[in-house]
């Protein structure tokens, strides 16, 4: 199930993304909130479920609308308003919290101090792949933007793995 959660995210991130860029970013919404009642019916706990991705949803609210007070992205698709984080955003950060779980199992000892470096990586190109596809702008210089966007996940990704509640087994 692990490898699944993660397959379904990037399904609804091309989704958000394409969307935004064709300024049908209702579609992307639609999709990352199909993932997370999926997520949230399949759970076993779904009430600490439903508050883990409320609350990344408030963390993304609050990571993208500081990005984009900084100038650092610029949204196609800035529904509601241009000076903060796009609905479809919020969306993202919700369904991307679903996989977080599996992303603690997958990454094993220090997960954490990985998920820092992982969000330190990955997140520019994740950022200037929406670029690419007119999902968002950067600044000019782009590498100025892809900056903020490294430092900001080097800190929210391991926030969001701390968020997840973790089962205790016997040996706990």
């Amino acid at each position: 199930m692990s490898y699944l959660k993660l397959v379904l995210f990037q399904g609804v991130w091309a989704a958000c993304a394409l969307g935004a860029a064709q300024g049908r970013a209702g579609i992307g919404l639609a999709a990352a909130l199909g993932l997370v009642l999926l997520h949230v019916a399949i759970a076993p706990r779904p009430g600490r479920t439903l508050a883990t991705v409320a609350a990344a949803a408030v963390l993304g609210f609050a990571a993208e609308t500081a990005m984009v007070s900084a100038g650092a992205i610029k949204y196609a698709t800035a529904w509601p308003d241009d000076h903060a984080a796009p609905a479809w955003v919020i969306g993202l950060w919700a369904a991307f919290a679903t996989t977080s779980d599996s992303a603690r199992r997958l990454l094993g000892a220090h997960a954490l101090g990985k998920a820092a470096l992982l969000g330190l990586v990955l997140a520019p190109a994740s950022y200037l792949a929406g670029a690419r596809l007119g999902a968002l702008t950067l600044p000019v210089p782009a590498w100025s933007g892809l900056v903020v966007v490294a430092a900001v996940w080097a800190i929210a990704y391991p926030l969001l793995l701390a968020l997840e509640p973790r089962e205790r087994t016997a040996a706990d």
